[in-house]
């Protein structure tokens, strides 16, 4: 797999431009669409990562600009990472890169936040999965183990069956 890395913060806009970044109106702050639904699981994945995180607070920028977020990575410097919630529930990132490119690559920080999320998510996800029988209950206990796997017994129509 080929990493690209950017060479200086101008290359860094620019990308992040193309990706759906905008510009926020009198400041240095960019915007960056994501795929981010869950600030629970986004707020693990940066304590996970080292990273202090705060919700409902200013993300820092610029000339001491800030702007007030859901969720907020607090970066060693003088200048964070927000998260804010849009009306179909994903979440918009919000940061001044110039600031962030002072001390960090912005590429590999914002790649190790979503990689993070997406292994947070997938076992979240895999956590919430509900074994139900073929009969479509959901009502079963544990019967004992075939083959090393685990079996179960349906207390609905009383057959055993196999779960991941």
């Amino acid at each position: 797999m080929a990493i690209n890395t950017l060479n200086n913060w101008r290359e860094a806009t620019e990308l992040l431009k193309k990706a759906g970044y905008q510009k926020e109106k009198g400041g240095h702050f960019s915007t960056l669409r994501t795929k981010i639904t869950d600030a629970d699981i986004l707020i693990n994945s940066l304590r996970d990562l080292g990273i202090s995180v705060k919700t409902y607070a200013d993300v820092r920028g610029s000339n001491g600009q800030r702007v007030r977020s859901d969720v907020v990575a607090f970066l060693e410097g003088e200048y964070d990472i927000g998260w804010s919630r849009n009306a179909d529930g994903s979440y918009d990132a919000i940061a001044d890169l110039w600031g962030i490119a002072k001390k960090h690559n912005q590429t590999e920080l914002f790649n190790s936040i979503n990689q993070k999320y997406a292994i947070n998510q997938s076992l979240a996800d895999r956590k919430n999965i509900k074994r139900k029988c073929s009969c479509g209950s959901a009502q079963f206990v544990q019967s004992g183990y075939h083959n090393y796997k685990k079996t179960y017994k349906c207390q609905n129509c009383g057959k055993e069956f196999f779960s991941d």
